[in-house]
């Protein structure tokens, strides 16, 4: 999508690159896990500062990081952003598969990040429908979540289970 373009014809980027984090077991402490790790390399290989990131609880199966696409270097057209942003995927699921036997040996596991089970799913650098935040968000048609954008100094403090009371009560 072609939201303007600059003097050099670029087209600008509607929207953050998001990073989807999920685990489809009922305890996400492992997606959490992974989403301090992702946060950590993306801050230690790309200088990635705290306002040019938000992270979101989304109140089913892990996480979400928004990256303002600048800060890690994605720009111009937009297959020069697509093929960045994925690069950027592989770059950060080889970082966190090294040292496990994960992934390695089957395409369809490719994505999978550690022994239990959480995956990064594509990196999204364009626009892309997904669950606002503060929005209620049925499992099981008995509890009720709700996505949820955390600070930083949350994502580190919090165990899971107080993320997801968090989110069951706001």
């Amino acid at each position: 999508m072609k939201v303007w373009a600059d003097e050099s014809r670029n087209d600008a980027i509607l929207g953050p690159l998001i990073v989807d984090i999920d685990n489809e077991s009922e305890d996400l402490s492992d997606a959490l896990v992974v989403t301090k790790k992702t946060l950590e390399y993306l801050r230690s290989s790309y200088n990635i500062r705290d306002n040019d990131i938000h992270i979101f609880f989304t109140g089913h199966k892990g996480f979400n990081l928004e990256i303002h696409p600048e800060a890690v270097d994605i720009r111009g057209t937009q297959e020069k952003r697509e093929n960045r942003a994925e690069h950027l995927r592989k770059e950060i699921i080889k970082n966190l598969q090294q040292g496990q036997n994960v992934g390695s040996d089957c395409s369809a596991t490719t994505n999978l990040v550690s022994q239990r089970g959480t995956i990064i799913d594509r990196v999204y650098d364009y626009v892309r429908l997904h669950r606002s935040f503060n929005k209620w968000v049925s499992l099981n048609g008995e509890i009720a979540r709700m996505k949820i954008e955390l600070f930083i100094n949350e994502l580190d403090s919090l165990t899971i289970e107080k993320i997801i009371a968090k989110s069951e009560s706001n």
